[in-house]
């Protein structure tokens, strides 16, 4: 399969009168596309081309026929994403002056592959009755698609910031890598909200990752590293070690309800969830350009709710921490007091 697309089909744009006034939504073709062959498009917010925040939808995934024939464990259309976009709330909605990234050019990247945006393979599953279906496994041919389209309309921007929640937050990382080489110069910022990967389970071989794999990294090198044996936290370390001027961070809830049935759905038990996650806040933490936020609570992916402008732990809010954070300034890490440590 091709990976990179011709450059002519980036260049067609549409308008969704759907959309809040300013988001442009793109259909870039080609070989981009969703699990079950839905068309696949992203949104753009345009405003300050020196400042661009490069956001990645969450929406589950899959790895099994059960997971991938179930409509339950992760989203298969664009719709469901944007429909987010649509609610302006969070860190969407840019006419609220608490919002670290008012003003900023908003580059959204829904999700529909199942994949963590990671994936580039068709994958044949089959069912109890052994009728095969496939799943395209496309997140990575669509970020590629989008990374061109930012990359011909915005040459070298002074700042640019990785977001994304759930399977987002994963890709959030991984990206990051490929955004550092692409902007050099640029000051860069990692946001992940709510993917702590306390699972040892979280990369499968049938995504076809080779397209995302960050190679030049040693530490994640494919050619000596088995990326399904990976942990998140080997993940966060080993780009924060390279790019050691990269602020990279996670926002977590310390009882996620989703993440918790995840972990349970991989293997893990309910009530080891919130000290495995702990351990790999602090893991990561040991390297200097790694923060997090640790909320009380139950809720899960903030950022791109009401709720982000109301979480506070520990006396500091969450949109200032994120505001200092792009500031580099007290940019510390913060957790509830009640959270307690990875050991009790």
């Amino acid at each position: 399969m091709k990976i990179f697309l011709p450059i002519w089909i980036l260049l067609f744009a549409s308008f969704s009168f759907g959309l809040p006034e300013g988001w442009q939504q793109i259909r870039p073709g080609g070989e981009t596309l969703c699990a079950r062959g839905a068309e696949y498009s992203f949104l753009v917010r345009h405003g300050d081309p020196q400042k661009i925040v490069v956001d990645f939808a969450g929406g589950g995934a899959c790895w099994s026929p059960m997971t991938c024939d179930s409509e339950q464990m992760f989203t298969d259309t664009v719709r469901e994403s944007i429909s987010k976009v649509e609610a302006q709330a969070g860190i969407y909605d840019h006419n609220n002056p608490a919002n670290p990234y008012r003003g900023w050019t908003h580059v959204y990247i829904p999700y529909c592959t199942g994949d963590l945006h990671l994936g580039s393979r068709d994958t044949n599953y089959q069912r109890f009755n052994n009728e095969v279906f496939t799943i395209h496994h496309r997140g990575a041919v669509n970020v590629k698609a989008v990374m061109e389209w930012l990359r011909l309309n915005y040459g070298q921007p002074a700042e640019v910031s990785l977001a994304g929640c759930s399977a987002g937050s994963y890709a959030s990382i991984v990206w990051t890598a490929y955004v550092a080489e692409a902007y050099k110069s640029a000051k860069i910022f990692q946001f992940g909200d709510s993917g702590a990967g306390v699972s040892n389970q979280l990369f499968f071989p049938q995504w076809g990752m080779q397209a995302a794999f960050p190679s030049w990294i040693p530490k994640l090198n494919p050619n000596t590293v088995d990326w399904s044996r990976l942990t998140l936290s080997d993940v966060y370390r080993s780009v924060a070690e390279y790019y050691p001027r990269i602020q990279l961070s996670q926002l977590q809830t310390e009882k996620d309800r989703v993440q918790t049935f995840l972990y349970v759905v991989l293997g893990g038990t309910a009530s080891n969830w919130k000290a495995g996650m702990l351990t790999n806040m602090e893991t990561a933490a040991m390297n200097p350009n790694f923060h997090y936020f640790v909320a009380p609570g139950k809720e899960h992916c903030s950022a791109g709710r009401d709720l982000f402008y109301s979480t506070r732990s520990d006396g500091v809010s969450l949109p200032g921490w994120v505001s200092n954070a792009l500031r580099r300034s007290s940019f510390e890490n913060v957790k509830c007091l009640e959270c307690g440590t990875a050991e009790e």
